[in-house]
């Protein structure tokens, strides 16, 4: 399931076009996943998440990932993401997200895709709380065609970070590119 903060910070990209000025170009595009990466204080969160990108095509992603929760993740687990664009003078801070409750804003960006990962990680239910423990998944394919068409062009770059009690306890941070398509037509 964690694999989708991947989902979640290329959604929450697609929604930032909200209030932009007028100076950056907007338009029809599509959306892709440059690399995913550990935070730079990893090594100092409880918990474990390690992804893997495989590029399938231009519309789907595969990922490999590996997590240890130390504790159930459930709805006293709230998100923070921190988004910034990328420009000549390097990151610039372009919006920042915060959600008491991420099971909420993981609902919201990607249900369908949440419940294939659950399954996958063998969970029965597959649904909230999950428990404390270690998951493995391989090759769960991520479809990126179905994500918001209309954007703001450019590369970003989004730290996604889990916390519990006040505590952060996971990150993942994400480069992501929206680019107009190569015929001016909507994406697959």
């Amino acid at each position: 399931m964690i694999l989708h903060l991947v989902t979640i910070g290329i959604i929450v990209c697609s929604f930032l076009t909200l209030g932009v000025s007028g100076e950056r170009m907007m338009g029809i595009g599509r959306w892709s996943v440059s690399d995913v990466q550990p935070c730079a204080n990893d090594a100092e969160m409880p918990w474990m998440m390690r992804v893997r990108r495989h590029e399938l095509n231009h519309t789907h992603d595969a990922y490999d990932a590996d997590v240890n929760t130390l504790a159930d993740f459930d709805d006293s687990v709230g998100i923070n993401i921190n988004t910034c664009m990328m420009t000549d003078g390097g990151c610039e801070l372009f919006k920042m997200l915060s959600f008491g409750c991420a099971r909420i804003l993981i609902y919201f960006a990607a249900r369908d895709n949440v419940r294939r990962a659950l399954e996958a990680v063998g969970l029965d239910p597959p649904d909230f709380p999950i428990p404390q423990g270690e998951y493995h998944v391989e090759n769960f394919v991520l479809d990126l065609s179905h994500l918001n068409n209309h954007s703001l062009y450019g590369n970003f770059s989004s730290e996604v970070i889990l916390w519990k009690e006040g505590q952060d306890v996971a990150c993942l941070k994400v480069a992501l590119r929206f680019e107009p398509l190569e015929d001016g037509s909507p994406p697959e």
